[in-house]
C-alpha cells in the first residue's frame, strides 16, 4: 500500500494511456508542482464520497505542454495501473490524500479469436465512417498485453461504462463488453455523423 495525492475528477485514464489535462485549480496547481518536484504519481478517482468503493487510476505526469502566468499547466499524464482506496483525508494543501492497494486482474489472457473479433467490428466501424487512427495508436496496440483498455480509448464508452472497464478483473471479459458495445453501435450505422462523434469525443491521445 501507499500514500498518493488524489485528483476528484470525473475522468478514466485506462492502464497506458495517455490524457491531456488542464489544471487550474490553486490546490490541484500546489499537487501537480509537489508531483513534478518529487516525481510522484497521484490517482483519479470521481468522488472523495463512497470512495472505498471507486476503482481508481493512477498516473503519472509525462509531460507539461504549457505553463501560464497565472500558475496554470496543461499537462498530459500517463495511465500506470488501477488502485482501491483504503483511506482518504483531505491534506493541509486542500486536496485529497489517500492510502491506496494495486488492484489488479485475475486474468490477462485472452483467446486470440476473441481479441480478432474485438479488432475486426472496430476497423468495420473506422471504415463506416472513414476514421483513419493513427499509426501510433496501432503500435501502442500491439505492444500492449492489455489489448482491451487500448482499443476502449476509441470506441465511445460513456463514463459508466469506462468505470465498467475499469473494474472488470479478467481481460476476456473486458473485450466481451467492448464486442457487445460495438455490436450495439452497428445501429448508428445509417446516421455516420452520430457515430463519427461517439468515437472521435475520447479525449485519449494516442
Amino acid at each position: 500500500m501507499e500514500k498518493v495525492p488524489i485528483f476528484i475528477l470525473k475522468l478514466v485514464v485506462f492502464p497506458n494511456s495517455y490524457y491531456p489535462l488542464h489544471i487550474f485549480e490553486e490546490r490541484y496547481k500546489k499537487m501537480i508542482r509537489n508531483c513534478l518536484e518529487h516525481d510522484k504519481e497521484f490517482g483519479i478517482i470521481e468522488s472523495p464520497l463512497d470512495a472505498e468503493n471507486q476503482v481508481g487510476s493512477l498516473v503519472k505526469i509525462e509531460n507539461v505542454t504549457k505553463l501560464y502566468d497565472n500558475g496554470e499547466m496543461d499537462v498530459v499524464v500517463k495511465g500506470i495501473e488501477r488502485f482501491h482506496v483504503k483511506d482518504i483525508i483531505l491534506s493541509e494543501h486542500g486536496y485529497y490524500e489517500a492510502i491506496i492497494s494495486t488492484f489488479t486482474d485475475n486474468s490477462e489472457y485472452a483467446q486470440p479469436f476473441l481479441v480478432s473479433r474485438v479488432v475486426l467490428q472496430f476497423k468495420e466501424l473506422l471504415t463506416a465512417i472513414k476514421y483513419e487512427i493513427g499509426e501510433s495508436f496501432w503500435n501502442n496496440f500491439e505492444a500492449t498485453n492489455l489489448k482491451s483498455f487500448k482499443l476502449a480509448e476509441k470506441t465511445g464508452l460513456h463514463f459508466e461504462e469506462q468505470k465498467i472497464l475499469l473494474a472488470m478483473q479478467e481481460e476476456e471479459k473486458r473485450l466481451t463488453f467492448l464486442l457487445q458495445h460495438l455490436n450495439k453501435l452497428k445501429k448508428y450505422l445509417n446516421d455516420k455523423a452520430k457515430i463519427d462523434s461517439i468515437v472521435k469525443n475520447n479525449g485519449y491521445l494516442n
